[in-house]
């Protein structure tokens, strides 16, 4: 059940002791480097980094990878030999993970325990838990545990209240913005964009001629099946888009030619900015 006790979790999954007791056991020998799931974990990691620098994967995309896996890691430990991952490591993996949103997970070397994980949180750090596991199998790292996609994992959801605006403040927010501010407000109240949307808004996805903006979303653009959406635009967003066209690919820049909206891995550290944020802060 969705809120499956994280003490009933225990007793079915286990809690991970099954697989550490067993290595204890059987640990005769010191594993070699290259086969301990810290070292199989960083070189997982190494061909997604590949990925973000040939725009296969988001800057952000990449920080949310290692973070989740990097859970798993700890709860493997990055010394185990690769092998132990195995059905008991899976099982007593969604044990903690339970564990994680009951707040029953110790910070390491304190007697304090970590902020409980929301159920989403949870289910996408046994989701990549799961992603990395299947690379394993595929790659005859790991035979394929037998249990990886047992549909007796489950999270559920959490609630999540959705903020408002009454109509009367977006009109005062949008009356009172200046500069490009006030276009990138309207073009959310239009056309539901993101700040990302505004920010890579490109100038072919633009009808100059009809004041029709007609694009797929970017997060699923590169999906075949998704559908092409079409915003007519109101008379004052198609005036002001006119007015601070670029002419270039991308119909939007700050002053200074740069993009609004970033995120880039520099020097192997994750970078951003979102200067719309900014402006709305301001």
């Amino acid at each position: 059940p969705d809120d499956l006790d994280p003490d009933a979790a225990k007793m079915i999954f286990g809690d991970g002791r099954l697989w550490q007791d067993r290595l204890a056991r059987d640990k005769t020998e010191p594993t070699p480097t290259d086969r301990t799931v810290g070292a199989i974990v960083a070189g997982w990691l190494d061909i997604q980094r590949q990925r973000v620098e040939t725009e296969q994967l988001s800057a952000g995309a990449f920080a949310y990878l290692t973070r989740c896996v990097g859970e798993f890691t700890a709860f493997m430990g990055s010394s185990t030999p690769v092998e132990m991952i195995q059905e008991s490591a899976i099982g007593g993996f969604y044990s903690h993970t339970m564990r994680g949103i009951a707040g029953k997970i110790k910070i390491e070397n304190r007697e304090e325990y970590r902020e409980p994980w929301g159920k989403e949180y949870a289910s996408k750090v046994f989701a990549i838990a799961k992603r990395f596991v299947a690379y394993l199998a595929e790659n005859a790292i790991v035979p394929m545990p037998r249990n990886l996609n047992s549909k007796s994992f489950k999270f559920g959801k959490s609630p999540r209240a959705v903020p408002t605006m009454e109509i009367h403040e977006v009109q005062t927010l949008i009356h009172h913005a200046t500069g490009q501010l006030r276009l990138h407000l309207l073009l959310m109240g239009n056309c539901g964009f993101t700040q990302q949307d505004v920010s890579d808004l490109r100038d072919d996805e633009v009808d100059w001629k009809t004041g029709r903006i007609i694009r797929k979303r970017g997060k699923t653009a590169e999906h075949d099946n998704v559908p092409t959406v079409e915003y007519l635009l109101w008379r004052e967003t198609f005036d002001l888009l006119t007015q601070y066209r670029t002419g270039g690919e991308i119909v939007l820049l700050t002053k200074s030619g740069a993009e609004w909206v970033w995120e880039k891995m520099i020097d192997g550290k994750i970078r951003s900015s979102d200067n719309i944020a900014s402006n709305y802060r301001h």
